[in-house]
């Protein structure tokens, strides 16, 4: 709830600042002699700091809203059967999350090929019997809002 009042206020606070910042630029502009030293240049840099500063608080405000969380799973291919596997996620993830297969060896000749990822599932195929005792998975992505 206070992140949506701050992005309100500073969206207002912005459009106020542009407005200045605008109207001192067409004052400047209409003007052939050079600029006075009067209240328009402070105005000016005023407006520009209001713009900067309401700029980062609406980031600021941007981010308690939308609180990323970020979460890692991993397992490993033991109870897999040769070929085609659906292996589900234990925590479905936002989005589809980053996936690593991590080997134990190097001389495995056919590594385990991941086929489709989805945020909740993958699916990989394992064409070598080895492949299932010395391959594991990690994934690691965005946290759903709804798990806590």
């Amino acid at each position: 709830m206070e992140g949506t009042v701050l992005i309100f206020l500073n969206c207002a606070a912005s459009v106020a600042s542009i407005g200045s910042f605008v109207y001192c630029l067409q004052e400047m502009a209409r003007t052939t002699e050079p600029p006075a030293r009067d209240g328009r240049r402070r105005s000016l840099k005023y407006g520009v700091a209001v713009i900067v500063l309401s700029t980062l608080t609406t980031f600021l405000a941007l981010s308690l809203k939308y609180n990323i969380q970020t979460i890692e799973q991993s397992g490993s291919f033991k109870q897999c059967k040769l070929g085609e596997n659906t292996i589900f996620y234990a925590i479905p993830y936002e989005r589809t999350p980053n996936l690593t297969i991590i080997c134990q060896r190097d001389d495995i000749s056919s590594p385990p090929e991941v086929r489709e990822q989805h945020p909740d599932r993958f699916v990989v195929n394992l064409q070598d019997s080895l492949a299932r005792n010395l391959y594991s998975w990690k994934s690691s992505g965005v946290k759903p809002r709804n798990v806590k």
